[in-house]
């Protein structure tokens, strides 16, 4: 009996993929994990064998599937894959409303991140050199700009960003599974537990356990502790602990009533209030 029934699981697992029975959404924004958590993602759902995909916005040109990953969700809502670099409550909500039209239930995923330490880390991105043509999170001379002048103008350009994270966070429900930065960055056993946590609140169920073993596996390059050998290899995402140190040490230099608003934000998020 037991031999029986486990050779009918993995028939009726194999027969169908984890879309076809839920619409699923990536959602990511700059500075808090966006690579990583794509990147994971993606791993998983090419190896699973998805070959369609849709992207949020219309000027996102990153995928989530490797195939058919160029597709714009605004025009093919009903793609049972979406990937949101910029992931607002608006966009939870609309996609909880797309799969009940379609019938296929809710599944999403969102990373956060202490927001001053955001502010830090976009500071030393920008600072060196890296997208240029982003002025909507740093300001136009942010490469000549000090710790101490830049930290301070930078927590301004990413206020709206923060904001949209807490407001996302806050529309969050048990469809949507949240995943710190901190949690995946910590240490390898933190990565390694937590990328757990994230494939059996998306694909529990849905796939057999040798796929799942598979994706752990293939997430694990992802972890920057093991080396930057994945997806996000060459990207220069990663910033030196010197550059990060000084930088956080220049967040004392915010302005007070803005500070105050990146403290009420730590607090929404669950994170300690200071840096």
């Amino acid at each position: 009996m037991c031999l029986l029934q486990s050779r009918v699981d993995v028939v009726r697992k194999d027969a169908s993929k984890p879309w076809d029975h839920h619409l699923y959404l990536v959602g990511t924004r700059h500075k808090a994990g966006s690579q990583i958590l794509r990147n994971i993602m993606h791993l998983a759902f090419d190896e699973l064998g998805a070959t369609l995909s849709c992207q949020e916005h219309k000027q996102q040109n990153s995928v989530i599937t490797t195939t058919g990953g160029d597709h714009k969700c605004y025009l093919e809502p009903h793609i049972p894959i979406h990937w949101d670099n910029v992931c607002t409550d608006t966009s939870l909500e609309s996609n909880r409303r797309i799969g009940a039209e379609i019938s296929k239930p809710f599944r999403g995923v969102q990373i956060i991140r202490d927001p001053l330490q955001m502010v830090a880390s976009a500071y030393c991105y920008h600072h060196r050199g890296n997208e240029k043509w982003n002025l909507v999170n740093a300001p136009s001379n942010i490469m000549n700009m000090s710790y101490e002048e830049g930290v301070p103008a930078v927590a301004g350009t990413m206020l709206l960003t923060v904001k949209q994270m807490v407001q996302a966070h806050q529309a969050s429900g048990t469809d949507v599974h949240i995943v710190r930065f901190e949690d995946l960055s910590r240490s390898s056993q933190d990565f390694d537990a937590n990328v757990a946590l994230l494939f059996n609140a998306m694909f529990g169920g849905l796939i057999t356990d040798i796929e799942m073993t598979r994706i752990r596996e293939l997430a694990k390059q992802e972890d920057l502790h093991r080396g930057e050998i994945g997806l996000s290899a060459g990207n220069d995402h990663v910033s030196d602990d010197e550059d990060k140190r000084l930088a956080v040490a220049a967040l004392d230099f915010i302005e007070p009533d803005l500070l105050k608003q990146y403290h009420e934000f730590q607090r929404l998020l669950g994170y300690p209030v200071g840096h």
